[in-house]
């Protein structure tokens, strides 16, 4: 990535492709939503910001919502970049439209980061006012208390 009107350009037609994947049946957790930015600020140093998305944003988790499906909240992004995954503010907006399903992954690709974020995981739902992680079995959510998380 090399410029930010290239990268707003390019999480525009994401964060598209999210909201139609949010109104389909093929997905029960939507997982990376702010995947881009990790590597867009992160990686290739480009002043590129979510907030000008948050009207797209807003319209995928209400449409979660709705349609009684989870979101992911990532820990990678902790050992990372040092933040969740979506950013704490896309977590609470989630919550204030009613979401309470919540995935949790650590994208763990070797054994030793199986566990990384997952306390500060759920210090941080339990601070938006969730109070369960969602599992699926057979598509369909199997609620676990967040204090079991750990």
């Amino acid at each position: 990535f090399t410029d930010r009107r290239q990268c707003e350009t390019l999480l525009e037609e994401y964060l598209s492709c999210l909201l139609e994947l949010s109104r389909s049946d093929w997905l029960d957790s939507l997982a990376h939503l702010t995947y881009p930015i990790r590597y867009m600020r992160y990686r290739d140093g480009v002043d590129v910001d979510f907030h000008p998305f948050d009207d797209m944003i807003h319209e995928i988790l209400k449409t979660l919502v709705e349609r009684g499906k989870a979101l992911e909240l990532n820990t990678s992004g902790y050992r990372q970049i040092g933040a969740p995954l979506p950013f704490p503010y896309i977590l609470q907006m989630y919550r204030d439209l009613g979401g309470e399903l919540i995935t949790v992954g650590t994208d763990a690709h070797e054994p030793k980061h199986m566990d990384d974020g997952l306390t500060q995981a759920a210090a941080l739902l339990e601070q938006l006012d969730f109070r369960y992680v969602t599992m699926y079995k057979d598509r369909q959510p199997q609620q676990m208390k967040l204090e079991e998380l750990l």
